[in-house]
């Protein structure tokens, strides 16, 4: 190639294109050197870099710097010391415990890392590979050749994990929670929402994470559940720590000490239990159950012993295997005014707790049977179940569905599907009839009753009514109305419906069943017959209501008050009392 020709192609528009890339790049090279000088004031770059011998056969489509976690002005020092941090996690002699997969990547990661570092630890093959780099760019944007890029290990995400594991620890943040005893009693688990602040490449931001903490049988309380570095992140310090402490939520039945349990209502074995050579009762337990009683009675032979008290320890019915089950038990008469069952006094600690409450009917699709249930207005269906086959007292093992409607038939619902708002629920499984009072629930019923007749609530409901008859009779049938809805609210707590029909209609059941009987019994049916005088404000000379006179209390007035509701049998009361009665007594 002669002077002309050589001059000529240097003129080409290849060479043109040639020379404004090597400008273009030497820019570039000069940027870069400026803005790493100000970073790395030891950096000195010379002209005899480029000439100097690789330290590392570099692939220039390969970012070393993300393979670091570093930006491309880091200093030697920096380098190195990303490569340190690097290594002690993936270095293979760091890799013990881990599962062939995991130590094969490991490897390969650890290769990467160790090219990375002997392009970028040497200034002159560092300056080589920028130099390869600045050029790929230089021609993409002279020519638009887009330069070669090829998949590697990014060590940007564990840098950061590794810079927050030598922050300083987090706060200890203690979270008290409560679960139900049941979860104590048989092992369960407990999931809480909770929203904790996170921190990303943009910033703070809040997120809601879901914690599970399991609750072993007979765990000791507040069962503590620790998540370490599992809270709120913070700009300065390791995440804070959560420490869960779970207790049980007060039961209504009965209540914790250590491993055993405790019954909250004594259990009444009736004024015969005295003079039976056995005894037998039901003990109410948690999740619904009832642990049948019976054994010898140790009183039978006892010579005027009006009443007594057993304690009975149940084995292994504990929180815990070792644990037991403490009931206290009452032969002879009941008190007025004794504990309720646990239906009764399930609902009474709900009351006391402020827990809002409603009734909630049930009915059965097969048998058409219907059950009123009083619960939390919060409570699932779960709950439902459990209440069910606590009132009717179903055999363990029975089947109860609550059932939706839905395209085509019907399908039951989850157990943690709420309740609220469900006007009917229908129910499917083992058939059950209408709820039948057995003697012992018709008297608790007639406790409740005569206890609401004390309060001041009930006094202005009959005042109420007083001056409604006053007034005229269709007013003062009003107010009575009033009255006896206002006793008919405890009809739930029995499985009843809670109308004043309903009401009359257990009235008339309990007089059948105990009508003739002396003693406590007597005395309620005269608070429950002195109804319909006291709300209709006629009072006997004597100051007791419905006349005065020689008459036996409670039976003729409670009988009297059923025959004006159109509640007596129709062949009439037998027995004592039966006889007919003036209007003036």
């Amino acid at each position: 190639m002669n002077a002309a020709q050589q001059a000529a192609f240097q003129n080409s528009p290849f060479m043109q294109g040639v020379r404004k890339c090597e400008d273009l790049c030497w820019k570039f090279t000069c940027s870069r050197d400026e803005a790493r000088a100000k970073r790395d004031p030891s950096f000195q770059p010379s002209d005899e870099d480029f000439n100097a011998p690789k330290a590392h056969a570099y692939e220039k489509a390969i970012d070393y710097y993300k393979v670091l976690g570093l930006d491309d002005y880091a200093s030697l020092d920096e380098v190195k010391k990303a490569y340190k941090k690097l290594s002690l996690v993936y270095h293979p002699d760091k890799t013990a415990g881990l599962s062939a997969e995991q130590k094969e990547e490991y490897s390969g990661i650890f290769m990467e890392l160790k090219n990375a570092y002997l392009t970028l630890g040497d200034q002159a093959t560092r300056r080589q590979y920028d130099r390869d780099r600045d050029r790929d760019q230089a021609q993409y944007e002279l020519n638009g050749w887009k330069p070669k890029k090829r998949a590697h290990f990014d060590a940007s995400e564990m840098l950061k994990k590794l810079q927050e594991m030598q922050k300083p620890p987090g706060q200890l943040v203690d979270v008290p929670m409560s679960a139900k005893l049941e979860k104590f009693v048989y092992g369960g688990h407990k999931k809480i929402q909770r929203q904790r602040r996170v921190k990303d490449f943009v910033g703070f931001s809040t997120e809601t994470r879901l914690y599970r903490v399991d609750i072993p049988r007979g765990a000791a309380e507040p069962h503590e559940c620790l998540f370490r570095r599992q809270g709120d992140h913070n700009e300065h310090t390791s995440p804070d720590s959560l420490n869960f402490k779970i207790s049980a939520k007060p039961h209504a039945v009965v209540e914790r000490q250590g491993c055993d349990l405790v019954c909250k209502a004594v259990v009444h074995l009736g004024e015969g239990s005295l003079r039976s050579p056995y005894v037998s009762a039901q003990a109410p337990s948690v999740n619904g159950r009832h642990i049948l009683l019976w054994g010898r009675n140790p009183f039978v032979d006892c010579q005027g012993v009006t009443g007594g008290n057993l304690r009975v320890r149940l084995r292994g019915e504990g929180v815990s295997e070792a644990g037991v089950l403490k009931v206290a038990c009452r032969l002879g008469a009941v008190p007025a005014g004794a504990a309720r069952p646990a239906e009764q006094a399930e609902a009474a600690a709900w009351r006391g707790a402020g827990v809002e409450t409603g009734v909630f009917p049930v009915q059965h699709m097969q048998t058409e049977a219907k059950v009123w249930l009083r619960l939390p207005t919060r409570a699932t269906v779960a709950d439902v179940r459990a209440k069910i086959t606590q009132v009717l007292n179903l055999p363990r093992g029975s089947s109860v569905k609550i059932l939706q409607a839905v395209r085509g038939g019907f399908s039951s619902f989850a157990d943690s599907h709420p309740i609220r708002g469900e006007s009917l629920l229908r129910c499917a499984g083992t058939p059950w009839a209408d709820v039948s009072l057995t003697p012992n629930a018709l008297l608790d019923m007639l406790r409740q009753v005569v206890s609401e007749m004390e309060t001041e609530a009930f006094q202005v409901d009959v005042a109420r009514s007083r001056a409604g008859f006053q007034t005229s009779e269709q007013a003062g049938q009003a107010a009575q109305r009033v009255v006896l809805q206002r006793l008919a609210e405890h009809l739930p707590d029995f499985g009843h419906e809670p109308t004043p029909e309903a009401l009359l209609r257990n009235f008339a059941a309990a007089f059948s069943t105990f009508h003739g009987k002396p003693g406590e019994v007597a005395t309620l049916f005269e608070r429950v017959g002195s109804l319909e005088m006291l709300t209709r404000g006629s009072v006997a000379p004597d100051g007791l209501p419905g006349g005065g006179g020689a008459r036996t209390p409670g039976r003729r007035s409670a009988k009297r008050f059923l025959q004006r509701h159109g509640l007596g049998p129709p062949e009439g009361f037998d027995g004592p009392g039966s006889e007919t009665e003036g209007e003036d007594q």
